[in-house]
């Protein structure tokens, strides 16, 4: 019988996306962080607009931080590789595919898309779907996963003050300073630093005398810190003043978005309810929505179909226009997953399970000797 997973944290796992979904379309979609071009565009949107820009940056981190908190709680003290076929098969499915698909319709069809990367950028999508370096989250995410029977006989020895310790210099070292000197291998270390927190709430964090509404409140304060925060960034970031935006992102990075999101994983542990199959669904293809929407065609997303850059941002609808293009996206690559879990099946069932069934004939034949 499999174990049944409540489905709180699952909920949040699906909010984490939602904000890594509007966080790239203020990111990739409105600015597109690329020099000193940023500011004009997003001093050119009225106040609301602006105040809405920063409102939604702060999912980024937070979101990518919750998703890896969310493995590292259910993984902790697991020394055992899980799901790591699944993830590369789906890796490998929708970098492959949707590289080809691309090519179809910008060269084959001759339709006229944003591009995001330029052809080395399809070619690392296609031939190298998951070291390419195309998408740090799918590579980190791999990644983690493979040393996890590494890591975590490694936290499972440490006291709390200990892990409190290597915790806060994971913080400064290299959610802080390593992102400035682009530190090797520094999305694998943030993952790790986020899985880490996950392991921290699993092992230490006494859910029984934590009250949810503080723990929600606390949450709510900080992301309308970081939103202050990230309105001072885009102010900054993008002329000669740039020690602001540098100390700006390094608060984001290293106090506000962490403990953020450390207070909404507390909040949402304490919201019980039990096991909800359609959240759970749901929350199941949240791996692929990021794999969808932050693919070759997210430039197409942005700027050919949704045109928040030229179109959107100049309009006084802008906040709902977010909210709605958020939960189209969502949802459309939710379904693409599920459609594509309904078709290949059988496929992943077999190469993910080969050796189990292997195993288990082995037993079976040793039972009857």
């Amino acid at each position: 019988m499999l174990k049944q997973r409540d489905s709180n944290i699952e909920l949040l796992r699906i909010i984490s996306m939602f904000m890594i979904v509007s966080y790239h379309l203020i990111s990739n979609g409105l600015l597109k962080l690329n020099g000193n071009a940023t500011y004009d565009i997003w001093a050119a949107g009225n106040m609301i607009n602006r105040v809405v820009a920063a409102l939604l940056f702060p999912g980024g981190a937070v979101g990518n931080m919750l998703f890896f908190m969310i493995t590292g709680y259910f993984l902790a003290g697991n020394n055992k590789l899980r799901s790591f076929k699944s993830i590369i098969i789906i890796t490998i499915f929708y970098s492959s595919l949707l590289c080809l698909l691309f090519c179809i319709v910008k060269y084959g069809l001759r339709i006229s898309i944003s591009n995001y990367g330029g052809g080395y950028s399809m070619l690392s999508s296609l031939l190298l779907p998951v070291t390419g370096g195309k998408n740090w989250f799918a590579t980190a995410y791999i990644l983690l996963i493979l040393i996890i029977p590494i890591v975590n006989p490694l936290l499972d020895s440490l006291n709390k003050t200990k892990y409190i310790i290597i915790l806060a210099l994971f913080d400064i070292y290299i959610a802080g300073l390593g992102y400035f000197l682009s530190v090797s291998f520094y999305d694998l270390y943030i993952a790790l630093f986020y899985y880490g927190c996950g392991v921290y709430v699993k092992k230490f964090a006494n859910i029984e005398i934590i009250r949810a509404s503080r723990q929600f409140i606390k949450a709510i304060i900080l992301w309308g810190i970081t939103t202050c925060i990230a309105y001072v960034y885009f102010m900054f970031s993008f002329n000669e003043n740039k020690i602001y935006a540098m100390a700006a992102i390094g608060i984001i990075r290293t106090i506000t978005a962490p403990f953020c999101a450390y207070f909404l994983f507390l909040f949402m542990l304490k919201m019980q309810f039990g096991e909800h199959k359609l959240i759970n669904t749901i929350a199941s293809t949240t791996f692929a929505v990021y794999l969808i929407h932050g693919s070759v065609f997210q430039r197409t997303i942005w700027d050919n179909i949704f045109k928040i850059n030229s179109v959107q941002y100049n309009s006084i609808y802008f906040p709902f226009y977010c909210l709605l293009d958020t939960v189209i996206i969502f949802f459309i690559c939710c379904i693409v997953e599920l459609i594509r879990k309904k078709m290949f099946k059988n496929v992943e069932i077999y190469f993910t399970e080969r050796r189990t069934y292997k195993n288990q004939e082995k037993q079976d034949g040793n039972r009857y000797k």
